[in-house]
């Protein structure tokens, strides 16, 4: 037999398989968020289920892998906690849900081009506001899994930089 924990998996392979363990963990709060809770409390719902659920796969996977650019920058696990909350405030307003995106400046909309949050609030409100299905919705969702494919190779390039870095080696104090 092979022993699994003896096996070197590569960089590619250990991005997607934490990418599907996350994925996994996220399907079912967003099933309840989108479906569930809607119908407890009578909340205006137009859309189709099946286009919000085709529509959060690509949202789902470039925050899985913007996430995990983020994990490389933080080194104390207490860190994080400070980027998730000075990092909200932002992201909701690049996002132009609180902010109309028409008043920003080039360079706010083009950071804002850069946050899965924006292109998933618009396309929500389109498909649950407007009652848009996911063909007129191409837009949003194209730009998801473009950012899905360059967060995946930035942290792939990183996890590589990582791995064949090189080590420095220790001498011995007496």
């Amino acid at each position: 037999g092979i022993d699994p924990l003896a096996v070197k998996a590569t960089a590619t392979a250990t991005i997607i398989g934490k990418a599907l363990c996350y994925f996994t963990i996220y399907i079912p709060l967003v099933i309840y968020i989108l479906y569930f809770v809607p119908v407890f409390f009578n909340l205006p719902n137009i859309g189709n289920v099946v286009d919000y659920l085709l529509f959060i796969v690509p949202l789902i996977f470039s925050s899985i892998f913007f996430g995990m650019i983020f994990q490389r920058a933080v080194s104390e696990r207490e860190s994080s906690m400070l980027i998730v909350v000075f990092s909200s405030v932002v992201f909701l307003f690049l996002s132009g849900l609180t902010w109309p995106r028409y008043a920003m400046g080039k360079l706010w909309i083009w950071i804002g081009n850069c946050i899965p949050a924006t292109w998933g609030v618009e396309g929500f409100i389109r498909i649950n506001s407007n009652g848009a299905s996911l063909e007129q919705n191409t837009h949003p969702y194209i730009m998801l899994w473009i950012l899905t494919c360059c967060y995946f190779l930035i942290i792939l390039f990183i996890e590589l930089l990582i791995k064949f870095k090189p080590k420095k080696y220790h001498t011995l104090r007496r």
